[in-house]
């Protein structure tokens, strides 16, 4: 694996529980949506259909879902965190802080660090090389 696709994994897990999130409270809408049987119009000869044990169903097993992402996240998170502050060189442990923890754009971080932006490209090709040679062995385990 390469040293960018071990360090997105914050954000694709980010976006996984954001969406899962999303989710979750569009079926929060929903159920909140849901009338009651009126009983004072005409009878119609089927019987309405109850859906709000199906939404609450729903709604229970895609919040532990959303606990559990939310638990592998910081899970990431963490461990991605712990590697790159093993950096030596404070640039290298901003710049990848920066892009791949906060989501930071590449114009955002040269603003922040008052660097050009080409500056933050090249801090960025020699931070992910010192990191790919700091963590070989969870680089290569990932690769199987």
């Amino acid at each position: 694996m390469k040293p960018k696709d071990y360090l997105l994994q914050a954000q694709k897990a980010r976006a996984a529980a954001r969406d899962l999130g999303e989710r979750i409270e569009e079926l929060r809408a929903a159920a909140a949506g849901i009338k009651a049987i009126t009983y004072n119009k005409d009878k119609v000869q089927v019987s309405p259909r109850d859906y709000m044990p199906d939404v609450i169903a729903e709604l229970i097993e895609l919040e532990e879902e959303y606990a559990r992402r939310i638990v592998k996240y910081n899970m990431v998170v963490l461990d991605i965190e712990e590697r790159i502050s093993r950096l030596n060189d404070s640039r290298y442990v901003d710049i990848l802080r920066y892009r791949y923890l906060s989501g930071m754009t590449w114009e955002q971080i040269a603003t922040e660090k008052c660097y050009s932006f080409r500056h933050v490209i090249r801090l960025h090709g020699a931070a992910l090389q010192e990191f790919a040679r700091q963590n070989k062995d969870v680089l290569l385990c990932h690769t199987r």
